[in-house]
């Protein structure tokens, strides 16, 4: 039986839950809900799996060491006491990521350097030589974390952050990463199955995501790569295995309608070649139109949008604007489930909707509401409406 051992999947704020869910359905054991991660547990195929498989996940990390240091000089030591020449070659790179907390530790880039210090210099003591450092590229990355005397010590088995599936090269401003939107339309509870929309696209990244999620086309399969694969035990021939695995459910096309749409056609074009490097550009229509003239392509189904902030807007017309998308729900989208990524919290009252749902994310750093509106024809809308509270935030 392979071994074992605890993994560290990090995510965006608000999405901890489907995280959790996501790790549980790729086998995942013993899976526990922190703040932006989750911890559980997994063998080395696992930990390859997940980075492969998992949309809603932004890092994996695999814990090497726990221990007390109240100190640089403790830190120092602890960490050269590690045989890290199983885990770097004398010739290698490496980067180390510091989060610190606490009144001990209160320069991240100071423990950084002595971390990094005892790393190369416990490899020069052993083989002669010392490994150098790599900010962008490096063979090994390792975050450090510190909390007031805890220290961990973690490989970065990701390398850069999974939301970079390698097929989003064109974006514009303000865009939407690929993890929030996967996780978006978990959120949403979509069935993967019925006709969705964005009639704000931008870069395509919901409709994108959408149809990778719809054709079980995993992340991995974009063709990026990983910081394990660089790793001394890396296993060649289990990664290739354990990708293939993730491919063979994949669906060849879709039957129901992905639509996506922008005003501006540089966004429209920007969201073709994506979909292209995705391996879906056959499974979206794209629309160079204003929203309000989109026509919804079947009767019932799923918006999910992401309207301009104040910021990527630009305009002192921020609060007609959101008139508007109520306006353009209400008379032109009965029948579907409207989902608004508002990311200006005032303006997002005037769209004269009651949410059904309200769920708090941030894009990056800017605070926002994921809106759940049920669009009812005139004379359907029910007698009594629920109106479910706020989702609960994971501290």
């Amino acid at each position: 039986m392979a071994e074992t051992f605890p993994i560290i999947a990090k995510t965006l704020f608000g999405l901890e839950e489907v995280l959790a869910a996501e790790l549980r359905e790729l086998g995942a054991e013993d899976v526990q809900v922190g703040r932006r991660l989750c911890s559980f547990h997994g063998d080395q195929r696992m930990l390859y799996r997940v980075n492969i498989c998992c949309r809603t996940a932004t890092r994996v990390l695999k814990p090497i060491l726990r221990f007390p240091a109240d100190g640089s000089d403790a830190l120092y030591r602890r960490i050269g006491r590690t045989n890290w020449i199983k885990h770097l070659d004398k010739e290698g790179t490496l980067a180390i990521d510091p989060v610190t907390s606490g009144t001990i530790f209160t320069n991240s880039l100071y423990a950084a350097q002595v971390a990094k210090d005892a790393i190369v210099d416990q490899i020069r003591r052993v083989s002669g030589q010392r490994p150098s450092v790599e900010l962008d590229d490096p063979d090994l990355r390792i975050n450090l974390h510190i909390e007031g005397k805890r220290v961990t010590v973690y490989l970065d088995a990701s390398g850069e952050s999974l939301h970079k599936r390698g097929y989003r090269l064109a974006t514009g401003a303000a865009p939407l990463g690929e993890v929030l939107a996967a996780g978006i339309l978990r959120l949403t509870e979509w069935d993967a199955a019925s006709p969705l929309v964005d009639f704000m696209c931008g870069s395509g990244t919901i409709p994108i995501e959408a149809a990778m999620l719809a054709r079980r086309i995993v992340p991995g399969a974009c063709g990026r790569t990983y910081g394990y694969q660089r790793w001394l035990d890396y296993d060649a021939a289990l990664h290739e295995e354990v990708l293939a695995e993730a491919r063979r459910d994949e669906r060849p096309s879709l039957p129901f309608p992905i639509l996506g749409s922008d005003h501006d056609p540089e966004m429209i074009a920007a969201s073709k070649e994506n979909a292209e490097r995705a391996g879906v550009a056959g499974d979206i229509t794209w629309q160079v139109s204003d929203f309000v003239e989109v026509v919804p392509p079947a009767s019932a189904g799923t918006l999910v949008t992401n309207p301009p902030y104040e910021e990527r807007l630009k305009t002192d017309e921020i609060i007609e604007f959101h008139k508007r998308i109520g306006d353009v729900l209400k008379h032109r989208w009965a029948g579907y489930t409207a989902w608004v990524l508002a990311g200006n919290l005032d303006a997002a009252k005037f769209i004269g909707l009651k949410p059904n749902r309200k769920i708090r994310l941030f894009n990056g750093q800017i605070e926002c509401r994921l809106l759940k509106f049920a669009i009812y024809a005139f004379g359907e809308r029910p007698r009594a409406r629920t109106v479910e509270p706020e989702s609960p935030i994971v501290e």
